[in-house]
């Protein structure tokens, strides 16, 4: 985080456009990224929604005191709606000046500043438990 460099992003939420430099972009459904680094507090799966977490260049020092936390409990807590953007989306396109991305767990390498285009789609997964 201290040393990386931060990428242009040209960011559409909900048809509203966001642009600027970031360390950070993620698209979420869930709360954490890894087993213990919560990245989207409102996440939640069933909603409809994707919680878009963006940390612009001027959050560096508090996203590093953020993970200093994480790792080490006794370190002074900071709050992520401190530095990071948070937003409900249920459609983003995106286009980024980096080289490599996620989707789920897998690393895509090579990302060649195509336009990424997500839609969230409710209801497509229906469990039915037993009572």
């Amino acid at each position: 985080v201290k040393d990386y460099e931060a990428k242009e992003a040209i960011i559409i939420a909900d048809g509203e456009e966001v642009t600027g430099k970031y360390l950070l972009l993620e698209c979420m459904n869930i709360r954490y990224i890894g087993p213990n680094f919560e990245l989207a507090p409102n996440a939640q799966t069933g909603d409809g929604e994707f919680e878009l977490v963006a940390i612009p260049e001027d959050g560096r020092e508090k996203l590093m005191r953020y993970i200093e936390h994480l790792l080490d409990p006794s370190k002074k807590d900071i709050p992520l709606e401190d530095f990071a953007q948070l937003r409900k989306v249920k459609e983003l396109r995106l286009k980024w000046q980096g080289t490599d991305l996620h989707v789920d767990d897998e690393v895509e390498l090579n990302y060649d500043n195509e336009e990424i285009e997500v839609k969230n789609n409710p209801g497509s997964f229906i469990f039915n438990v037993p009572e």
